[in-house]
């Protein structure tokens, strides 16, 4: 008695099915959709969340369809956001481990892309019992980070994207969003000042890089000039297997501390410039020992500086111990408060110029920080000249008094006649005594203007000579009274001379040097600085240039004792402070060495204990065991190796030749590798033991210079050797077919069309010539000369296929052999690779010599006419016979292959999934998964090509009947709402004007699939896609449209887009056939269909049916 199951009435749909599935799953499961920033779609920037299952629900804490985004929630767990990112761009399964991500604790998510939408599973991780859950450290880490003085902030790779930034480094940039954006938008001041170059090298090279005083400009905002600041910088790369690279960076600002070093730098210079440029001696202790005189010291005194340094003032100059010049010393001392003479008479005389000497002095007192004798600064003005032009002066304004005087006594005499020739002789002996002290008096003041001049002309040349840039300001304009030839030479292509300070020098608008010199103006006060960059141009037009200034800013009064002007003393010390600079970072740099080596050691420890390489450390020369990891232990469970030899654990070790191995790589120090070594796996509970693939890399390690130990690396490669030959069998199978192949078939591959593979039906042709691996004009070089090769760049460059029919040849089916003439038949059909560019062509060929003679023959002679009415029959049926081959071989190879593919597809799926994350990103695993994928995706291009070809083929009019369009309409957008539903597509129908077609009803619906198929695939990014499907009767002819509102052609692409095997976008699957059999069935039908479109705008495709 057998038992039967009754089934229901009706079965749910799939839909249905999945989302009970989904509500009923302990897995929770999340749908995310990318949202892009405005203007830039290619920047994702947040996750919307589409729908959370009930368990997805209960882990997050959320509801059915949250209304906020994924950054909205967690705005500061971008290392999840960096996860999402790279799983939805790349469109790999990964995996992640989220720490504190909800209600449900830590998670682990998988994660892969489906069409628009991102997938994530999300499972509750239970940690291991003897392990500690991560959440409260990391809790911690990140308390720590927010409370560090330091600023701290991770970059994810490569676009250099904030994932993490602390209160402090925000601080940095305050009123910026940092998070989620790359560097580059966020801070785009940054650009010109080499710090993205600078980025991007420690990216490629992984390694840490240290900052010291590293000068940055910031932005400028609304009227305030952009601000310089001085930060240390530590850069440090970080990579995780399976998830992006990182780069962690940390800074201090140190901008307090480099003005302060520079200001303290710069007033030194200063007070050094000015000791050089007046009289100047430094007096040390109640001695008055001369400790330093400089130069113009030393010529007021008329000695020489190693004549006095080391004495005491009053033994070198015993004419200066005044009874007011000594106490004055001694007062100053005592008090340290400075003091002033003026015009001060001294009683002592230069060398060489006895007599009186007018000396202004000035005093202040110059405290020790050492415990020594206080000093007094001595400064001296020689005030000689101005005293004799004084008294010169008094003496000429005498003259005229005493002028006046006789004159009063010239009236007085005319008035008595009788005095008269008495008073004139006197008169006469006094004029001449007038007119010898009045030509004194002259000569005297031509001599005071004559001693001015020099003394003039002495300064002057003082003023140029002097080392040091000089320039004197006029006026509240500042203008360019006079510059030295040291300020000149700082701005040699510059005019200054006449010119207003910034109408001369425009940079200098709004900076600090500008501003000081007004402030020394208006208040009189010398100012100073040290080391202050400056940015000015050399040249006229020329760029800006950073130069570091030591410079003193003194009022200029006039006689009346107000300020006229400003001097300028201005030090050139930029060597000296990049100098300095590069000094401070090769000192950090080397100060930092000893802490990367040992924070290297234990970074290395930790990758090697998680790597799920095999890795272990032997040393000295007998090769014991000193680490090795947990994958290294797997392979030898139940053993102790640490501590023993080599020899002692692995006694076999010897047999097979690894301590020979060993020993050689110990002692030359070379580095040996073998790769897929096969190695039987211990599992005690299996008698037979599988075997697994390893690639081997041996490396001496080395400390001191010294070679300690040997390093063993090992990746398991068991996977791509499988997978390996599992297609290297199934490329055999295809070649095999191919080769069997009853047709004439050829592949030219790359531009130089190289016989990639012939089948014997071609060879067949020419029996004694080898094509194969050869390029097809060196294989054939008679047919240089002929049209193929332009037919081949033709087909190459526009990508259309040819045919030709009995084309005759001059070949040789031979080596060497006599030419003769061969017809050919052939099609040149393009061959595309995986970027849908042209990379090759297919070849089919028929030699229709034969069938040309005789048809040939008939022409020559009416009498063969029978003769050759049968040969061309045959022929006929030779090729009725080889299409029918053609089309059986195309059928066969496109049905039979896609099994194999499929399960060579699946496969490969199923090794993803099964290998770990970090064994997917070690070694040349992702490389050769990648290629195993490329290679099953050209597979699976070609078989859909020969299909589409095949069906081509088998195309043929089939009588029109009348055809209800609603129901194919209808049937057709059932067939197309899983796409309709996953682009979002808005499709409108309008049938009203016609409800039945007079056509095919297979070529209807496929007409109807195309054209409405094509509309949804080739949307617009970004853009909610809109279909139209009209129908119209008008003036005997039924018009059916359909209108997107998508990408759209251009006028080219419209002159091209019913060609077969056209495919103007790449970025969507096809074969490029759908819209020339479109055409082939209504213009078979006869009728005609056209486009009309406007690119970014959308197509209109009008297909019209005759009545």
């Amino acid at each position: 008695m057998s038992a039967s199951t009754q089934l229901p009435a009706q079965q749910p749909g799939p839909d249905a099915l999945l989302r009970a599935l989904l509500d009923t799953s302990r897995t929770g499961i999340v749908h995310f959709r990318p949202l892009y920033a405005a203007g830039r779609p290619g920047e994702l920037i947040d996750l919307a969340y589409e729908r959370l299952n009930p368990a997805a629900q209960h882990l997050l804490g959320l509801p059915e369809y949250p209304a906020e985004t994924f950054l909205t929630l967690a705005p500061h767990d971008g290392a999840t956001f960096a996860f999402y990112c790279a799983a939805f761009q790349t469109g790999e399964t990964s995996h992640y481990d989220w720490p504190a991500a909800g209600p449900g604790g830590r998670l682990h998510v998988v994660a892969q892309r489906s069409g628009l939408l991102l997938a994530a599973s999300l499972t509750a991780a239970t940690a291991a019992p003897t392990e500690a859950a991560p959440a409260p450290e990391i809790a911690l880490f990140r308390q720590v980070f927010e409370q560090a003085p330091a600023a701290m902030c991770l970059l994810q790779e490569p676009t250099h994207q904030f994932e993490y930034v602390n209160s402090a480094f925000a601080q940095l940039f305050a009123g910026r969003q940092l998070l989620g954006r790359p560097v580059v938008a966020a801070l785009p001041e940054i650009l010109p000042q080499g710090i993205m170059a600078q980025l991007d090298r420690l990216y490629a090279q992984d390694e840490r890089f240290f900052g010291q005083e590293v000068r940055l400009i910031g932005e400028p905002t609304g009227e305030e000039p952009a601000n310089v600041r001085y930060l240390d910088f530590i850069y440090q790369a970080h990579r995780v297997p399976g998830q992006p690279a990182r780069l962690a960076i940390f800074a201090s600002d140190v901008t307090a501390q480099v003005l302060a070093r520079q200001q303290q730098a710069s007033q030194w210079a200063e007070w050094q410039r000015l000791f050089e440029q007046v009289p100047v001696a430094v007096l040390r202790g109640p001695q008055h020992l001369i400790e330093r005189a400089n130069p113009a010291m030393c010529a007021l005194w008329g000695y020489s500086p190693a004549q006095v340094l080391g004495r005491p003032l009053f033994e070198v100059l015993p004419e200066a111990n005044t009874p007011t010049l000594a106490p004055q010393l001694a007062q100053v001392l005592a008090t340290g408060i400075p003091l002033a003479t003026h015009e001060l008479l001294s009683r002592y005389a230069t060398p060489g110029q006895p007599g009186t000497t007018h000396l202004d002095f000035g005093y202040h007192l110059l405290p020790e920080a050492d415990g020594r004798a206080a000093s007094i600064v001595l400064v001296v003005n020689k005030a000689d000249e101005q005293l004799r032009s004084y008294w010169q002066a008094q003496e000429i304004n005498d003259v005229q008094i005493l002028n006046e005087e006789l004159h009063t006594a010239n009236e007085e005499l005319r008035a008595n006649n009788d005095e008269l020739m008495h008073a004139q002789h006197q008169l006469w002996e006094l004029n001449q005594e007038l007119e010898t002290r009045v030509a004194a008096g002259i000569a005297a003041a031509q001599l005071a203007r004559d001693r001015a001049e020099q003394q003039r002309q002495r300064l002057a040349s003082f003023f140029q000579q002097v080392p040091a840039a000089i320039g004197i300001l006029d006026g509240p304009a500042m203008v360019c009274e006079l510059v030295n030839t040291d300020f000149q030479r700082l701005l040699p292509g510059r005019r200054l001379l006449g010119l207003p300070l910034l109408e001369a020098l425009p940079e200098l608008a709004g900076t600090l040097a500008w501003h000081t010199l007004q402030q020394v103006y208006a208040t009189g006060e010398t100012h100073e600085e040290i080391g202050i960059r400056v940015a000015l141009a050399r040249h006229e037009g020329a760029p800006l240039q950073d130069f570091y200034l030591h410079y003193v800013q003194q009022a200029r009064y006039n006689e009346h004792g107000r300020i006229d002007g400003v001097l300028l003393f201005i030090l050139n010390i930029t060597e000296q402070i990049l100098a300095h600079q590069r000094a401070e970072i090769l000192r950090a740099a080397a100060l930092a060495a000893t802490q990367r080596q040992a924070q290297e050691r234990e970074t290395f420890y930790q990758v090697f204990e998680q790597t799920p390489a095999v890795v272990a450390l032997m040393w000295g020369p007998e090769h014991r065991f000193e680490y090795y990891n947990k994958s290294f232990e797997k392979l030898f469970p139940g053993q102790e190796l640490r501590g023993r030899t080599l020899a002692e654990a692995m006694p076999e070790a010897r047999e097979r030749g690894f301590l020979a191995l060993l020993d050689g790589v110990y002692q030359t120090g070379q580095p040996q590798s073998y790769s897929e070594v096969p190695l039987p796996l211990a599992q005690p509970a299996r008698p037979s033991a599988p075997t697994a693939y390893f690639d081997f890399m041996y490396q001496a390690y080395r400390e001191h210079g010294q070679t300690r130990g040997v390093s063993v690396f090992a990746y398991e490669v068991t996977a791509q050797v499988l997978a390996r030959q599992r297609r290297e069998t199934q490329q055999r199978e295809l070649e095999q077919l191919f080769m069997q192949a009853p047709a004439p078939i050829m592949i030219l591959d790359g531009p130089e069309l190289v016989c990639q593979l012939v089948n014997p039906a071609y060879q067949r042709i020419f029996p004694g010539r080898v094509l194969a691996g050869r390029p097809f004009l060196e294989a054939l070089p008679e047919l240089a000369d002929t049209p193929i090769p332009s037919l081949f760049r033709q087909v190459m460059q526009t990508g259309e296929p040819y045919q030709a029919q009995e084309m005759p040849l001059q070949m040789a089916r031979h080596e060497g052999g006599p030419p003769e003439t061969i017809y050919f038949t052939f099609t040149y059909q393009p061959r595309r690779n995986d970027q849908g560019e042209v990379a090759g062509i297919w070849v089919f060929a028929h030699d229709v010599s034969e069938h040309v003679r005789d048809r040939q023959a008939v022409l020559e002679s009416a009498e063969q006419a029978k003769e050759l009415a049968q040969s061309l029959m045959k022929t006929n049926e030779q090729l009725t016979r080889t299409n029918t081959d053609l089309d059986t071989f195309i059928y066969t190879a496109s049905h039979d292959l896609k099994a194999p593919i499929a399960n060579i597809e699946g496969l490969l799926l199923l090794l993803r999934k099964q290998l770990p994350a970090e064994v997917r990103q070690a070694g040349m695993v992702p490389r050769v998964l990648g290629m195993m994928q490329g290679a099953i995706e050209r597979f699976q291009l070609t078989i859909a090509q020969l299909t589409d070809l095949a069906k081509l083929q088998h195309a043929h009019a089939q009588p029109a009947e009348e055809v209800d369009l609603r129901a194919v309409v209808e049937a057709v957008r059932l067939d197309l709402l899983p796409l309709l539903e996953a682009t979002h597509t808005q499709l409108t129908i309008d049938l009203d004007g016609c409800t039945v077609v007079s056509f095919a009803p297979q070529h209807l619906r496929s007409l109807l699939y195309n054209l409405l198929s094509n509309a949804i695939k080739y949307h617009y990014p970004g853009r909610q896609p809109l279909v139209q499907l009209r129908c119209r009767h008008h003036e005997g002819t039924t018009s059916l449209e359909v209108e997107d509102n998508g990408l759209g052609l251009s006028p080219d692409q419209q002159s091209k887009v019913f060609g077969m095997f056209r495919r103007l976008h790449a970025h969507v699957e096809g074969s490029g056939v759908g819209l020339y059999m479109v055409k082939r069935m209504v213009e078979n039908a006869g009728g005609r269909i056209s486009v009309q479109s406007r690119p970014e705008i959308g197509s209109t495709f009008t297909v019209s049916f005759p009545t």
